[in-house]
């Protein structure tokens, strides 16, 4: 976080309420009033709401006592100043207003009012402080993961097991951007049972893309659920591949905590994902090029969109067949291309992994896939990813 003499005000302006918007070096998120009878009760307790916030977070600092009915405070992390204003002109809304040139700081102001919004939502709007922390958090870079190798497996000889059953299968991961295996461990109808209170109408996807259910498993969940072998097996791969696979090399420099010599790192939870019939996800890729170009001495190509270096899914449906749909459709060599659909229109080869119970594949992100729609009344196909990062300073998108 850069630090400068910014200066941020709240103020009640005569202005359209218009969300959030940046003129020059000023940047600026309106809060409509909300319809009161009395307006004045509202406008003091706007103030003491703002008092409120500053003594809460040590985010914020009081200027001094003699000030503090003024509503005015420091932000030391950015040397800077923040300020409430009230103009009796125009009592129709309030403004966070920012004088910076760092849309970061700004972005961190609405996100410690964010944390505090429950302070203010009495007395006007702030749907448009929504819109800005969204914005601020979609502008920042993807998180890099943690080390592969603080994985707590209980045990490795399962992991190894998994690998050294395949002959060759690091060779068939690095040249043909997928390996399939299929000694993973399997799930029961006893854990089946337990993963369904993680399955509820709020982790439907509702999309035109896609119509699944989600939900992101921590350690405890999945011991909880039976699933820890899974969890752990997911886990443990990044940290395998470190260390038994021979990567090509980047040009780039790994970010924090990725390392050269360990380049891999992983996230801290699983995506369980379920489909029922009719249920489906449209090509797409885990990790997809985007409109920007970088240049410089050593690459000269498009941007990706974040870190994701492979994709690990673990199937855990028992008794699944063909004919039951929910194939996962990938299209290997197909990295580079822009628009996923042209997978499907330039005639790209594909292959169709049925997802039984057991059933592991791990592939390159940046491949275009689909989960075809599945076919059965009452089967319902479950899998559990895990995305392998591999940060570097590439350009990935902000």
């Amino acid at each position: 976080m850069r630090v400068d003499s910014s200066l941020f005000s709240l103020a009640i302006l005569a202005k359209p309420a218009s969300g959030f918007s940046t003129v020059a070096n000023t940047r600026e998120v309106v809060f409509p009033l909300l319809k009161t009878r009395s307006k004045d009760r509202q406008l003091r307790n706007l103030k003491y709401a703002f008092q409120e916030l500053v003594e809460t977070t040590e985010f914020f600092v009081q200027n001094s006592p003699a000030q503090y009915h003024d509503s005015s405070c420091f932000v030391p992390a950015m040397g800077a100043k923040t300020e409430l204003q009230f103009q009796q002109s125009s009592p129709t809304e309030f403004v966070l207003k920012v004088n910076t040139s760092e849309n970061s700081d700004f972005g961190w102001i609405c996100v410690k009012m964010f944390e505090q919004k429950q302070l203010f939502e009495d007395f006007v709007d702030t749907t448009c402080l929504t819109d800005a922390v969204s914005d601020h958090c979609y502008s920042l870079l993807p998180y890099p993961g943690f080390p592969a190798s603080s994985a707590k497996l209980s045990n490795t000889a399962q992991l190894d097991g998994l690998f050294r059953g395949q002959p060759f299968c690091m060779d068939e991961l690095r040249d043909n951007g997928f390996v399939v295996l299929d000694n993973g461990p399997k799930s029961t109808t006893s854990g089946h049972r337990l993963l369904d209170q993680y399955m509820n109408e709020d982790a439907k996807k509702h999309s035109s893309a896609r119509t699944d259910s989600v939900h992101f498993l921590n350690r405890d969940e999945a011991k909880d659920c039976g699933f820890q072998e899974h969890y752990e097996t997911l886990m443990g791969i990044a940290s395998y591949l470190n260390d038994n696979m021979d990567m090509e090399s980047s040009p780039h420099a790994p970010i924090t905590p990725a390392t050269k010599d360990n380049p891999l790192t992983i996230p801290n939870t699983i995506q369980l994902a379920e489909y029922a019939e009719n249920d489906f996800y449209k090509p797409h890729s885990d990790n997809s090029l985007t409109s920007e170009v970088v240049s410089d001495a050593q690459n000269s190509d498009r941007v990706r969109s974040n870190f994701r270096h492979y994709t690990c899914i673990l199937y855990c449906n028992d008794d699944w067949e063909e004919e039951d749909g929910g194939a996962l459709r990938l299209y290997p060599n197909t990295r580079n291309l822009v628009h996923p659909d042209d997978a499907i229109s330039d005639g790209y080869d594909f292959i169709d992994v049925i997802p039984k119970n057991g059933r592991l594949i791990i592939f390159d992100s940046c491949n275009i896939h689909s989960v075809e729609k599945v076919t059965h009344k009452t089967k319902k196909r479950r899998a559990l990813t895990l995305w392998i990062n591999r940060p570097n300073n590439s350009g990935v998108a902000s």
